[in-house]
Formats: structure tokens, C-alpha cells, sequence
């Protein structure tokens, strides 16, 4: 079986040939289509505006697509004709809204935007009451107006927060929503009081340490924020897994689980995740309890391949 050291070697055979315009026939077929599906996986897992691109691997990739066509296409980016502020706002989280428990009591959303994945679990989750809370107020303003939401407020939800009523709440969802804030640690703290005994906090937060960035890092010297991903302008906290599980360690709960937000849906990114782990991560889907009875804090992470 090739190893990782054939694979480099492969790679780095390529861009000769490449640099020279001839193509060296001394590399073994299995090596090549080897560097090759490991150079799609390198180039499927980096951020769309990430602007270091390697010859070589925009050469496999060229090859990669035309063996396997059906995967490109699932792979290539689709057009919408919202705008991307649009698209962030009125976004249903069908990700989170599937950990939500059947017949939630209560459910707030932090960052609920428009509002629709919040009726999305009051539609598909039995939800019996659904709170939003949202910092932009002509955004929030389209929340109230959302005939599914019971009660939505405006403002800061670390200011928002003494607002909530203290174990009010059998779920607390935040999508993608900590890293904007100055402190997550102490509002994530307080979040919990707001929860009921047992009750659940779903939320997703970028990854930092993935190739994409750590290569950019290492290849142009620069830190670049960006207008959406995990270096987005308006983030202000970054975090790796170990960073969010002594987070939520922190602020006291319990049965914390650490997955892919979203679940490989073809062999390629699988096997690209079983080889580098986080790695590869763009983002990470947290699930944790408030501890019901004061048992011992534990955490539980899951490397199950989705």
C-alpha cells in the first residue's frame, strides 16, 4: 500500500514534469491516482476565497474531474440569485433544527435572523414555543413579523441575556454565532442558566485549524480576513476542538459532543477526514446538557466519520 511518502513523492513528480513540460512515466499509476485523490481532498477541504492555488493541484484536479464526473458536479459550487446577506439571514438550519428533541417545551435561537429555523422547528420538531434573539434590528424587525415566533428581541445577547428567563428553555440553539462575540465564555456561562435541568445547547462554530488556513499561513506570511468563512471580518474568537470543549467545560456542562456540521456525503471527503481529522473541518456542530442532577462533568467528543 503507498504511503504518504509515495504519495509526496508523486506529487512533487508531477510538478517537475509540469514545470519541465514532460510527464515522468517512472511514477507507478497507483501512486499518481494516489496523490491525485489526496490533492482533491486537499483542494475540496480549503475555503472557497482561499487564494493559494498550486499548479499541481489544480492539474490533478483537472484530471480528477473528468474521471469522476458525478463527483465534481456534486462538488461545484451552485448559484443563487439571493444575495449573501439574504442567504445568511433567511438560512434554515436543517442541521440543527434535526438535534432539536420532538416536542421541544421551549426553544430559543440566538442569531435567529428572519426566523425560519426557528418555525422550522416549531413545524417539524412539535416545538410548543420558539424565542428568537437578533442584533441587526431591521433583521429582527422580519423575525417579529414571522407568524411562527412567539417572542423575538433586538440587541446584544450579552445584554439581551438578563432579559431570558433563568431555566426557561429545554434548547438553546446558536448557529455560527460565539465567534462574534467579545466574550463567548461568559455569555455562553450565562446561557446556561437559561436553560432547564437537562435541557440542550446545539450550536456550530467554525474550525480554525484546518490545512486551508494553516497553509495560507505558512505560504503568504498573512492572516487575511475575508467577507465569509472561517477568517470572516466581523469574527472575533477563534477556536480549534480543544478551545470549545474547555469552553463548555467551562461554563458547566455536561455530555458535550464535537462533530462534523456536516456529514460526508461521498467517499472522497469521508476518506479525506478519516486521513486528517479536524483537519479538514471547516466547521464543527456541538450538542451539550446542562447538568440535571449535578453528576460528574464529562465531556464526550465523537470521531465518527459521517
Amino acid at each position: 500500500m503507498a504511503s504518504l511518502c509515495d504519495f509526496i513523492g508523486a506529487y512533487l513528480a508531477t510538478r517537475n514534469a509540469l514545470a519541465n513540460k514532460r510527464v515522468d512515466m517512472n511514477v507507478h499509476p497507483t501512486i499518481l491516482v494516489g496523490a491525485m485523490t489526496t490533492s482533491r481532498i486537499l483542494w475540496d477541504c480549503t475555503e472557497p476565497e482561499f487564494e493559494f492555488r498550486d499548479p499541481v493541484i489544480a492539474f490533478l484536479r483537472i484530471i480528477y474531474n473528468n474521471a469522476f464526473p458525478a463527483v465534481a458536479r456534486e462538488s461545484a459550487p451552485r448559484k443563487s440569485r439571493m444575495s449573501s446577506t439574504e442567504i445568511y439571514y433567511s438560512s434554515e438550519r436543517r442541521e440543527l433544527v434535526a438535534q432539536v428533541d420532538l416536542d421541544a417545551p421551549s426553544v430559543l435561537e440566538i442569531g435567529c435572523g428572519y426566523g425560519n429555523t426557528l418555525a422550522a422547528i416549531k413545524r417539524d420538531r412539535r416545538a410548543k414555543e420558539v424565542w428568537g434573539v437578533e442584533v441587526v434590528r431591521e433583521v429582527a424587525q422580519k423575525a417579529m413579523d414571522n407568524p411562527a415566533l412567539d417572542r423575538v428581541l433586538c440587541g446584544d445577547i450579552a445584554v439581551v441575556v438578563d432579559e431570558l428567563p433563568e431555566g426557561g428553555f429545554s434548547h438553546i440553539i446558536a448557529g455560527d454565532v460565539l465567534e462574534h462575540l467579545v466574550d463567548p465564555w461568559t455569555s455562553l456561562e450565562r446561557l446556561h442558566s437559561c436553560l432547564k435541568p437537562g435541557g440542550k445547547f446545539i450550536c456550530s462554530i467554525p474550525n480554525i485549524r484546518t490545512l486551508s488556513f494553516l497553509a495560507k499561513l505558512l505560504f503568504t506570511r498573512r492572516f487575511e480576513y475575508k467577507d465569509s468563512g472561517v477568517l470572516d471580518r466581523t469574527h472575533l474568537r477563534f477556536f480549534a476542538r480543544r478551545d470549545i470543549e474547555l469552553m463548555f467545560q467551562g461554563a458547566g456542562f455536561i455530555d458535550i459532543e464535537i462533530t462534523a456540521l456536516v456529514p460526508g456525503r461521498n467517499a472522497i471527503k469521508r476518506f479525506g477526514r478519516f486521513l486528517f481529522g479536524d483537519l479538514v473541518l471547516k466547521r464543527f456542530l456541538i450538542t451539550a446538557r446542562k447538568n440535571p442532577q449535578g453528576e460528574t462533568l464529562s465531556v464526550r467528543t465523537s470521531e465518527t466519520i459521517g
